[in-house]
């Protein structure tokens, strides 16, 4: 009989139990793992496997954005005393990666997307004389998705790569570890059943977002994100014409707007088809609860 895949994922992370490099800097039974993430919807996830009593704080502000945020020179100091930092490879951790890799070399440092495969943020280009635009490879020009967290099978494999590396710094505590992985995957494959039956109905149809934000969330159910900025670029005035065209083609009722964008060029496409603005917010940081919540709002958008 076969490894079934969770099993095969168990058996990989004992296989790396046993090359990680173990130090005399491995908590001691009892003692609080003081941890960093990048993002308020990691806390959740690394949290429920930690544990309550881990000391979790996230670098990224309320209110701000991963793509334009820099890390304060406190939040760089601080990480002087962390035992953990998880990353998931948003743009501000490039420079702050760097800068750790110098000064605090014996800080364990984890990517929780590690084993993901990304999906491309799509880009938009205008075309021929009649200023149609039209959608290249998307693979052209384009960059990696970073916004790997809103899907809930994904959530549970970070889930599994913050148990391996938590495994190493602390296996004193290694069964937990284990146990909670197992059960916040067996939660979010019950979460991923609940919302495929909830957005089944509307397998195909397209989903108007301000920021693309929310590919992985309508690839895993079978839906179409239409983004009205791409590249980190608002939509000129012939992309606009094209994106009303495209929401009245697809009777597109609903423009969904991330808190921290700026909502006119989402206002004038939604007076345009007579719809309206509705916000969702990708970073809360109650992460699971929060994809609940973005799979009704698209159901209701969708109705």
């Amino acid at each position: 009989m076969g490894i079934s895949i969770r099993g095969s994922r168990w058996l990989t992370a004992c296989l790396f139990l046993l090359v990680f490099p173990w130090t005399e800097e491995s908590a001691q039974a009892g003692e609080a793992l003081r941890i960093m993430v990048s993002l308020p919807p990691q806390k959740e996830v690394v949290e429920r496997i930690a544990g309550p009593d881990a000391e979790i704080t996230v670098l990224l502000p309320p209110g701000k954005s991963p793509e334009t945020y820099s890390p304060a020179p406190s939040q760089i100091r601080q990480l002087a005393e962390a035992d953990v930092y998880f990353s998931i490879g948003v743009p501000f951790e490039k420079m702050l990666l760097h800068n750790v890799s110098e000064t605090h070399p014996n800080l364990v440092v984890a990517d929780l997307s590690r084993g993901i495969a990304r999906r491309w943020l799509e880009e938009r280009h205008d075309h021929g004389e009649a200023g149609e635009s039209v959608q290249d490879d998307p693979h052209a020009g384009g960059e990696p998705d970073p916004h790997v967290w809103l899907a809930p099978l994904l959530l549970a494999h970070m889930g599994e790569q913050a148990a391996v590396t938590l495994f190493a710094r602390d296996p004193n505590r290694s069964p937990d570890y284990q146990r909670a992985a197992v059960a916040f995957r067996q939660e979010m494959e019950d979460l991923d059943a609940e919302l495929k039956a909830m957005l089944a109905p509307f397998s195909g149809r397209t989903v108007f977002v301000y920021h693309p934000a929310f590919g992985y969330f309508t690839d895993a159910y079978g839906l179409k994100q239409e983004a009205i900025e791409q590249g980190g670029s608002s939509p000129t005035p012939r992309q606009m014409a094209r994106l009303i065209a495209s929401a009245r083609a697809d009777d597109v009722r609903v423009i969904f707007v991330q808190p921290e964008f700026d909502q006119k060029k989402a206002g004038l496409i939604a007076e345009a088809i007579e719809g309206r603005v509705v916000s969702l917010n990708p970073l809360e940081e109650q992460v699971t609860e929060n994809l609940r919540r973005i799979g009704v709002s698209i159901q209701e958008a969708l109705q």
